[in-house]
């Protein structure tokens, strides 16, 4: 993402401190310079990004990026360390569907041959979660969207690279169940 295609993606940027801010999804963010970091910050975006693909493509990167370039690919830590919302899709059919595959990436930054990707992006579990995670609370009457896991949250940080889910429930149908 260079400056003009962040002010192309968010064209109110450069209105001035006294403007209004711009709020919005950045989407198919993978490439973060750290110049833009602050800007993005300030306009209230969120990045949406695909951590899974530093399993999947990141094999590749290594081999055909400049490696001056790689620190820029599909941040995590250095978004959240400037304050800005992140969460994570699959990009499927491009990517792997499978969310804990790209939960496990954002937490190792390991590709699929075993390299691992500039830990310095790494985030924790919690975080990695969360890429995932609308983040909205459960209340009374209201049609759920919810994933049951087979195991507690404690033991799936240990082991995020198996598929913990026991049943998924989309507007409140069981859409997957293996209880």
């Amino acid at each position: 993402l260079t400056r003009d295609e962040l002010l192309e993606k968010a064209p109110g940027l450069e209105r001035g401190p006294d403007a209004p801010t711009v709020c919005g999804v950045l989407q198919d963010a993978e490439r973060n310079l750290p110049t833009l970091l602050a800007d993005i910050s300030a306009a209230g975006l969120c990045v949406v990004t695909q951590p899974g693909f530093i399993h999947t493509r990141g094999d590749r990167y290594l081999a055909t990026i400049e490696p001056h370039s790689l620190p820029d690919l599909y941040r995590l830590r250095g978004l959240y360390d400037a304050g800005i919302e992140v969460l994570a899709g699959s990009d499927a059919p491009y990517g792997n569907i499978d969310p804990w595959q790209a939960i496990s990436a954002a937490m190792t930054r390991t590709t699929a041959a075993g390299q691992v990707f500039d830990q310095s992006e790494s985030v924790p579990f919690d975080r990695a979660l969360g890429l995932f995670s609308a983040n909205q609370p459960i209340t009374n009457g209201m049609a759920a969207d919810l994933c049951l896991l087979s195991v507690p949250l404690a033991e799936l940080a240990q082991s995020v690279g198996q598929n913990p889910v026991a049943a998924t429930i989309i507007n409140g149908i069981c859409v997957h169940s293996t209880i």
